[in-house]
């Protein structure tokens, strides 16, 4: 007979220090002298997810695409929906009292999402091109990363000091141990972010470029949602440009990272199609 493990179990394994190259004892962290199994961010990125799905969820009785998504930007309250004579309606929750935010249907909902799709995609030619030139300046970026290095290295070299004269003062009694272990702790933790940054640099020395190729090949792909008109793929789209949603006057208005802010602000982005770009 097969035996699963309780999800309390499973939870406790998985917050275990080990992972990412650290030894546990009595609540103090120690570096172990194996190679870490998982990058700390990776770790991280698990405890924030168990700490979300820790939080008990309620059952609805019907599934809203956009639903979670949105915050009120009138009163600051989440958004939620209902079905009225068999269309689907979001408002606001009013849950601080009185609020001027009035019902938006799904249909008129979805129309404003693909615009906000419309204005933030980049015609293929324009992706190629950014694309070539993220290659060629691939092969200019190690002299910027040899002095990342260097610099993560002397904060890492300084963490090590501290925690040297740490261990001398508790040696000799100058601090207490229920002060001393908090103050390691939080060291090691930061030692072991600077070691996945400086692995991170070493092995392709270009991090930011990944992340600015997938930006532009997201934006050149997102016109595939317009011919798919799926309310959920909508939904993980507007997730990727932010995290935050605001509907003001039946309006949405996504508070966009960076790039993606770029595109939606820029009039010469957003009128692309009409101009012939």
């Amino acid at each position: 007979m097969l035996y699963l493990p309780h999800l309390s179990t499973v939870q406790k394994i998985l917050r275990r220090p080990f992972y990412y190259g650290m030894l546990e004892f009595r609540g103090e962290l120690c570096e172990g002298k194996h190679e870490p199994l998982i990058a700390k961010d990776l770790f991280d990125e698990v405890q924030r997810v168990m700490a979300r799905r820790g939080k008990k969820q309620r059952r609805r009785k019907h599934e809203f695409a956009f639903i979670g998504l949105m915050q009120c930007d009138v009163c600051g309250c989440a958004v939620t929906a209902e079905i009225q004579k068999g269309h689907h309606y979001y408002r606001c929750t009013k849950k601080k009292g009185n609020c001027s935010e009035r019902y938006l249907r799904e249909e008129s909902l979805l129309e404003q999402v693909r615009k906000i799709v419309e204005r933030v995609s980049l015609p293929d030619d324009w992706a190629e091109n950014m694309l070539c030139k993220l290659d060629e300046e691939k092969d200019q970026t190690h002299s910027d990363c040899r002095a990342a290095v260097r610099c993560l290295g002397n904060e890492k070299r300084q963490i090590e000091h501290k925690l040297e004269k740490f261990l001398d003062m508790k040696l000799e009694g100058m601090i207490e141990t229920e002060e001393y272990i908090p103050k390691k702790n939080k060291l090691l933790q930061r030692k072991a972010d600077l070691d996945q940054r400086i692995r991170n640099s070493e092995r392709n020395g270009n991090e930011w470029l990944e992340p600015m190729k997938e930006f532009v090949m997201q934006s050149s792909q997102a016109k595939k949602l317009l011919s798919q008109d799926d309310p959920q793929e909508f939904r993980a789209f507007l997730k990727t440009i932010g995290s935050n949603v605001l509907l003001k006057g039946q309006t949405l208005r996504p508070e966009a990272m960076r790039g993606w802010r770029v595109l939606l602000q820029n009039p010469r982005f957003r009128n692309w199609q009409n101009d012939g770009v």
